[in-house]
């Protein structure tokens, strides 16, 4: 049996709950290969007791990625759920050479067709369509639908029971809140975030947040970073 080292970028709920699925990958999964939580970056303490509960043994905590030892033997899972946060943190450590790890909960339903990119989570239950693309560092939680050819951005976050229709896309960090539709054939621009229980019959532009049904956007955010546009002013 070989071992992945795994290091949880953020301390927060989201590494929890990717905790365990690492677990529940390792206890069905048939591979001669199993992914070890070793190390937790994190600029506070974390919740390392819980992840300790979690995974059954103790992990070396870190304020930096500095102090990891052999780093360039380990594989980087970013729990966090802040979206330019997530991507900014994903490129710096991508330029520093860092490889990403990939967790497919065995109760998600992923086919062959569907492309699923380095550092991705895809959660209990949730479904995959045929051909699907998901692109890098993509948070998709518990019992989200993703249709036939649709398209997710890298650094996305997909809130719980969030649908989105064949060939609908979504562009880099996009936020979809809990219940939210995106309507198929449908597109919604880069660093845009959308409300819980929206319904998106129409193209949402880069940097907004898009809320009611049918959704209406309204830019609040820069469209190339995410940031908050007001208070880039101040």
């Amino acid at each position: 049996m070989t071992q992945v080292d795994i290091v949880l970028f953020g301390g927060g709920g989201g590494a929890v709950e990717i905790a365990r699925y690492i677990t529940d990958s390792n206890r069905h999964s048939t591979s001669t290969s199993q992914a070890v939580v070793t190390d937790l970056v994190d600029e506070g303490t974390g919740r390392v007791d819980d992840l300790g509960h979690i995974l059954g043994h103790s992990i070396s905590v870190h304020s930096d990625i500095s102090t990891v030892k052999d780093l360039a033997d380990k594989q980087f899972l970013l729990t966090l759920g802040n979206n330019p946060l997530r991507h900014d943190k994903f490129a710096g450590l991508k330029a520093q050479g860092v490889s990403f790890h990939t967790v497919i909960h065995p109760s998600a339903q992923v086919p062959e067709s569907a492309r699923v990119g380095e550092g991705c989570v895809i959660s209990p239950f949730s479904l995959v369509g045929e051909f699907a693309r998901l692109d890098a560092n993509t948070f998709v939680n518990v019992r989200c639908t993703i249709g036939h050819d649709a398209r997710i951005g890298s650094s996305s976050i997909l809130s719980p029971h969030a649908v989105l229709g064949g060939s609908s896309q979504l562009g880099d960090a996009v936020y979809l809140g809990s219940g939210a539709i995106v309507n198929p054939g449908v597109h919604v621009g880069s660093h845009s975030k959308v409300s819980s229980g929206a319904v998106v019959n129409s193209r949402i532009e880069a940097g907004c947040v898009a809320f009611g049904n049918p959704a209406k956007g309204k830019q609040v955010f820069d469209p190339a970073t995410g940031h908050s546009r007001f208070a880039a002013r101040s």
